[in-house]
């Protein structure tokens, strides 16, 4: 069964046709593991995929190590295609929802510019699964070929240009509004500007 970008855009929407509300990124994860194995794929969690030697690998610190795990790697065929997950919410308060399944508290994150570096840090680390075609589980038949980064979000700041401060350096090198998308070629790396006095 052949995995897509349209696959992964139709699980998403039976989330939200089910009405699924999050209340933080674990089970967003879950759920889409859920909705994705409900889809008939294999699909695994929290995939250990380091471009080193395990026993290189084992010397790292703990915080270190949680680096190097995939949020979600699915089978599809013979190849392995990783997906990054992100999930943010707005710095509005405590929000409640109620449906008809209980209550669920959302809790404020806010820290938008933060959140997309790291955004694009999971684009920098698909990018380099692929590229450098890292094994999984140290297993140098089960490799990469293709990686999805997914960021969800009711924070309007992450896709409207108005809600971007235009004389922020760190917000607008690493916004995600769809105007950067279609007038930018990235190429090479960008990094967090360290403006703290010298």
């Amino acid at each position: 069964m052949s995995f897509t970008k349209a696959t992964l855009e139709t699980a998403m929407n039976n989330l939200a046709k089910a009405g699924k509300i999050f209340s933080n990124e674990s089970q967003f994860q879950f759920d889409l593991v859920w909705e994705l194995r409900e889809m008939g794929y294999d699909v695994e969690l929290e995939v250990l995929s380091a471009d080193c030697a395990p026993s290189e690998f084992s010397k790292l610190e703990k915080e270190e190590r949680k680096k190097y795990y995939t949020d979600i790697i699915i089978r599809d065929d013979e190849n392995y295609i990783a997906i990054e997950l992100k999930y943010k919410t707005p710095d509005k308060g405590v929000m409640l929802y109620t449906t008809n399944i209980g209550n669920y508290y959302v809790f404020p994150q806010g820290a938008e510019n933060i959140s997309s570096y790291l955004y694009w840090k999971d684009v920098e680390r698909l990018e380099s699964l692929v590229h450098k075609k890292v094994p999984l589980n140290f297993d140098s038949n089960k490799k990469v070929y293709k990686g999805y980064a997914v960021l969800l979000t009711n924070d309007k700041k992450y896709w409207d240009v108005k809600c971007y401060d235009p004389c922020s350096l760190q917000e607008n090198f690493f916004r995600l509004t769809e105007d950067k998308w279609r007038t930018k070629n990235f190429v090479g790396m960008l990094n967090w500007m360290d403006y703290r006095a010298k």
